[in-house]
């Protein structure tokens, strides 16, 4: 009986100790695994590249919000409106010293900023070389002095013209207020629409002026939809240079002077 008890003994010492060893064999290979491996914080952990999600910040403009124009953030995006008026008159150039298109009309007096005149001219002999088109160019740089004196006659008949921009948009600009003392903007019509209206909009030249004025560096500055944000008329008529490439993502997008400039925070 001791006999078998002393066995038993015997047996579970050597079980335990068989255990003991193999637990031992485990830990020294975890140790010598773990002291092969880097040590991988959860800070520098990497997720899969299929289940990773796009970070919006990861792209610096994720919502394609057009960069400010190198070149034009002065006099080509100034703002001259109800509420932006002008502080002075620019240098302006004779326009009838440069144009040479050979289907526009202007009045010899006439001026303009000479980068716009320019922008202007390679627009009306683009169209020239397309139809058979004939421009006439209403109106141009406008001094303050020209300005007040269509203003005043304005009130002198409609006291109430301007109280209410937004949900009666101006027709006559107040005396600092209008874009043409910029010497950026052109009232453009045409031999079948000679006077300011509308229906120059279905002209072939309103039409040809309206599709292809971007690539000159022109805007259709007062459109029909944009009447409460400009406070301005629709203006079929009125072009305004601000650049290439920031009158091309204007036409592409839809927008007008005032959203552009909200959009790039100027």
């Amino acid at each position: 009986m001791k006999k078998a008890i002393l066995y038993c003994v015997f047996a579970l010492i050597a079980a335990a100790a068989a255990v003991l060893g193999f637990n031992a064999g485990k830990l020294k290979r975890e140790r010598e695994l773990a002291a092969a491996s880097p040590v991988v914080t959860a800070s520098e952990t990497v997720c899969p590249t299929e289940l990773r999600t796009e970070d919006p910040t990861d792209d610096p403009n994720p919502f394609n919000t057009p960069e400010p124009i190198p070149g034009a953030d002065g006099e080509f995006l100034t703002l001259v409106n109800i509420t932006h008026p002008i502080a002075s008159e620019p240098k302006v150039a004779l326009l009838s010293e440069i144009l040479t298109a050979g289907n526009v009309t202007c009045d010899s007096r006439r001026h303009a900023n000479e980068t716009a005149a320019r922008a202007l001219n390679d627009m009306l002999l683009a169209a020239q070389g397309e139809g058979s088109f004939e421009f006439i160019i209403a109106s141009a740089f406008r001094s303050i002095d020209e300005q007040d004196v269509l203003w005043r006659g304005r009130l002198s008949w409609d006291p109430e013209h301007g109280s209410d921009p937004t949900n009666r948009p101006l027709k006559v600009m107040p005396t600092y207020c209008s874009e043409h003392t910029t010497g950026l903007a052109f009232d453009i019509l045409c031999a079948s629409c000679p006077h300011s209206d509308i229906s120059f909009a279905y002209t072939p030249e309103g039409i040809w002026l309206r599709e292809n004025s971007a690539r000159f560096g022109f805007i259709l500055r007062y459109p029909e939809d944009k009447q409460s944000l400009t406070c301005v008329q629709y203006e079929p008529w009125h072009f305004r240079y601000v650049g290439v490439e920031a009158a091309e993502y204007m036409f592409e997008h839809g927008l007008c002077l005032e959203e552009y400039l909200e959009l790039i925070g100027r």
